[in-house]
């Protein structure tokens, strides 16, 4: 807080702060690029002082990265910057990122343990990534065949809960993240991303949402509409019953084809593959 104010405080007389709000992003681009920790430890720094910093000045000056002009005339009402802090702190990630626009977080997934599974599965814990942390456990997958822009798929977030369980029975610790997206296209692109982020390949059978993860463990990817749910090393007789208590009531499931072709990137990547040969 005190390194936002102090390079507003410096910057807030000039008239175009283009330059200004132009550098912090692309330090924090530098930072995300030349990381040698997982890009969830960044995710303080990478946003704070860029995204963090627009935001304070577009509150104070009105100015943004889109429009970095000054459109108020000096003295500014630091009062207002007090209250970003005290009685109108932001909800969430997006709220800043996004400069107040109006897109309200959708409540989502499971807080508690069903009680239907509450003989099996004890809760740990619960939390919520938000669309930045969503950027950054997505941003790995950048650049890859069909998926497209990882940042402008998590500007299609809506809400997310992630609820941290243990077995009873084998100790094993799961995860259950479930999600809300604009559209369905968009929670299309999440579904096909998350299956590409556990390196994930379905188990031969019926149950096309079952499959393994390239560490070994179980996953259950789940879409109905624009709602994801991903389980992640859950017994696998627990997963249906999950996944149902994670999806709210009345949404319909989505019917899953089974492949039983090679995807149109495994395609691609096959006949790129040749050509070098």
């Amino acid at each position: 807080m005190a390194a936002t104010y102090g390079r507003l405080g410096y910057f807030a007389a000039d008239a175009d702060l283009r330059e200004t709000l132009s550098s912090v992003h692309a330090q924090r681009e530098e930072l995300l690029a030349g990381s040698g920790l997982p890009l969830l430890f960044m995710a303080y720094p990478s946003f704070s002082y860029s995204f963090g910093l627009e935001y304070c000045a577009h509150n104070l000056t009105g100015a943004s990265a889109a429009t970095p002009f000054i459109d108020r005339l000096p003295p500014f009402d630091w009062s207002s910057e007090d209250a970003l802090f005290t009685t109108r702190t932001p909800a969430s990630t997006q709220q800043i990122l996004a400069l107040d626009a109006q897109d309200p977080e959708v409540g989502v997934g499971l807080d508690e343990m069903p009680s239907t599974l509450d003989d099996r599965l004890e809760r740990l814990n619960w939390d919520t990534l938000g669309e930045w942390l969503t950027y950054l456990l997505l941003r790995p997958l950048e650049g890859a065949l069909d998926l497209g822009d990882m940042r402008a798929l998590a500007a299609a977030w809506d809400g997310d809960r992630a609820l941290f369980v243990r077995d009873r029975k084998t100790d094993a610790i799961g995860t259950a993240w479930a999600s809300a997206w604009d559209d369905a296209g968009a929670a299309a692109g999440v579904e096909a991303a998350l299956w590409q982020l556990h390196g994930g390949s379905p188990i031969a059978g019926d149950e096309p949402r079952l499959g393994r993860a390239g560490d070994g463990e179980l996953l259950w990817i789940e879409r109905r509409e624009e709602r994801v749910v991903a389980l992640k090393n859950v017994d696998e007789a627990l997963m249906p019953s999950l996944a149902e208590a994670a999806f709210p009531s009345g949404i319909r499931p989505t019917r899953h084809m089974i492949r039983t072709r090679p995807s149109l990137a495994a395609r691609l990547s096959r006949r790129l593959a040749g050509r070098h040969h």
